[in-house]
């Protein structure tokens, strides 16, 4: 068979024959684009947006001072001269880019746009946002935004809230238990869940010792915070780390908080004189049948006594039952069960009372006729 060159394909450089095309070789956008928020009158904002600069080319490399990145209100250019409440800052590494607008007004209500451009606007692209700001005159709206700022300083970072996240305050959704128990030296963590539809949330933990009048940030720990989540560990408890451990989270609109009462016993404690919040804060077992009651007395180590109400129904008749009962503190010993019967008391009925108490119609005909001859005589 004969060798066709033809019927080999030829590839053919495009750079080669058609020039470089650097437009191809730039990826330039918002990887995160700014996003409505709102505010009360007097509260400060923040507006972000992430920028896109890449070079999809090792021939290209990217010069971030042909860069120009130009905020706008209502399409009219503003800087940090216009007014001194607006702050613009960056970080270039990591192309963030965002506004800070402190003691917000109602002049201050309108579309802010952040426009960008590299190489003498060869590229450009802009995002905008809307930014509502709400005064209120009613004091009792006014006041959970008032708590929600005490103890917050000027450098707390704040993200934004969107506009369908309006006057909602967070909410705790797995609270702490009202008293742990530990040993001294033993590991202890916390988790608290919360939601807040709004991003704009801050949380905190505090710890209020025996000898504290007031609560303190918790120093000896490690605090983990992730999305709707807290974790406050302590490696290694002591008697000085016990007290009152609270969490708190808030965002613009009102705050919500969790506590616990933290003991901690000594190592010559008896484990077996130890009792759980955890054992005690389960809820009680319904009563099914009312008409029977019977009486379980539990035999435990050191001769101690623990008396429970087991109920069963009546048509049920059971000499001896295979029970797991949890001592706390206690270990793995048997425990003797002694069950005792207590039948229902009987109880007449109304038909059968009144047949008791009330004469029947021959004793009425014979006290009758006594009574005539009684007379007579």
């Amino acid at each position: 068979m004969a060798f066709n060159e033809d019927r080999i394909p030829k590839f053919v450089n495009i750079d080669e024959q058609y020039g470089s095309n650097r437009t191809d070789s730039i990826l330039f956008g918002f990887e995160q684009e700014l996003k409505s928020v709102t505010v009360r009158e007097g509260d400060s904002a923040r507006l972000e947006a992430k920028i896109r600069l890449l070079s999809t080319s090792s021939n290209i490399q990217i010069d971030r001072s042909l860069l120009h990145v130009e905020w706008r209100l209502n399409d009219t250019h503003i800087t940090s001269d216009c007014t001194p409440r607006y702050r613009f800052d960056s970080i270039p590494e990591e192309n963030l880019y965002w506004m800070d607008i402190r003691l917000c007004e109602q002049q201050d209500e309108g579309v802010y746009t952040i426009y960008i451009s590299y190489d003498h606007d060869r590229f450009h692209d802009e995002s905008s946002a809307y930014l509502f700001v709400d005064s209120f005159t009613n004091e009792k709206e006014e006041q959970p935004d008032q708590i929600s700022q005490q103890g917050l300083s000027a450098g707390d970072s704040w993200s934004s809230a969107t506009s369908l996240d309006r006057f909602i305050p967070p909410t705790i959704t797995q609270s702490l238990l009202s008293t742990y128990r530990y040993r001294a030296g033993n590991r202890v963590q916390l988790q608290v869940e919360y939601f807040s539809p709004s991003v704009q949330c801050h949380c905190t933990w505090q710890v209020q010792h025996t000898n504290d009048s007031v609560p303190q940030p918790v120093l000896s720990g490690s605090i983990v915070n992730t999305n709707y989540s807290s974790i406050l560990t302590i490696d290694s408890i002591t008697p000085e780390l016990q007290g009152l451990y609270i969490f708190h989270v808030e965002n613009v609109y009102g705050h919500a908080r969790t506590q616990t009462h933290i003991i901690v016993n000594k190592d010559d404690t008896d484990d077996e004189q130890q009792e759980y919040q955890e054992a005690l804060e389960e809820p009680p077992i319904k009563k099914k049948h009312t008409d029977d009651e019977s009486h379980l007395h539990l035999q435990g180590p050191y001769h101690k006594r623990i008396s429970m109400m087991h109920h069963m129904p009546l048509e049920e008749t059971v000499e001896s039952e295979d029970l797991k009962v949890h001592i706390p503190g206690g270990a793995a010993e048997g425990i003797l069960i002694h069950t005792e019967f207590v039948p229902p008391t009987p109880r007449l009925s109304i038909i059968e009372e009144r047949s008791i108490l009330l004469p029947t119609d021959a004793n009425m005909d014979q006290q009758q006729l006594q009574l005539v001859s009684d007379f007579v005589s």
